[in-house]
């Protein structure tokens, strides 16, 4: 009848234990429960934190801002190219083509559109004609800062240049 006791006690302080386990277990809140992140951002549970990890072309804590939006606007821009220096005013809009793509208007004081392709703070300007000519480069911002490094090819020749501008 001790064992009995015994085998009983031990059982129940076993239940118990569990019982402990669960319930401590079930106080962990999801911290993702009530979270939602637009344009489709995943919410994703860090610790007790819930982040968004947004979609390509979207950036902020509920994904909520088109990264290219820090680029849109118009600039006094100065360039310095193996040619020479100009100052003119180039302007930057969102494309209709991607959440990632932006057109560079005026670029080299040319009047033409270049198209770029934003990520995070960075532009690529991939290699595209225009006239008789090739252009490609880079780029960042930084605050109102529009800083581009580009090469220029015609014919055999290439203009290398570099400029900034401000917003």
């Amino acid at each position: 009848m001790k064992k009995f006791k015994m085998t009983l006690a031990t059982a129940a302080l076993a239940m118990l234990a569990v019982g402990s386990m669960l319930s401590m277990n079930s106080c962990k809140k999801d911290p993702c429960k009530d979270e939602t992140c637009t344009n489709q951002g995943t919410p994703t549970a860090n610790g007790d934190v819930c982040d968004c990890a947004c979609n390509t072309g979207y950036e902020g804590t509920k994904c909520e801002t088109e990264m290219r939006t820090k680029f849109v606007g118009t600039y006094a821009y100065h360039e310095s190219c193996t040619s020479g220096t100009d100052t003119y005013t180039v302007s930057v809009a969102t494309s209709s083509s991607s959440i990632t793509e932006i057109n560079i208007n005026n670029l080299y004081n040319q009047g033409i559109i270049v198209k770029g392709t934003v990520s995070g703070s960075s532009v690529t300007i991939a290699s595209q004609p225009f006239a008789s000519a090739t252009i490609s480069g880079s780029g960042t911002i930084s605050g109102n800062t529009l800083t581009l490094t580009y090469s220029v090819a015609v014919g055999g020749a290439t203009d290398a240049c570099s400029g900034s501008g401000t917003k």
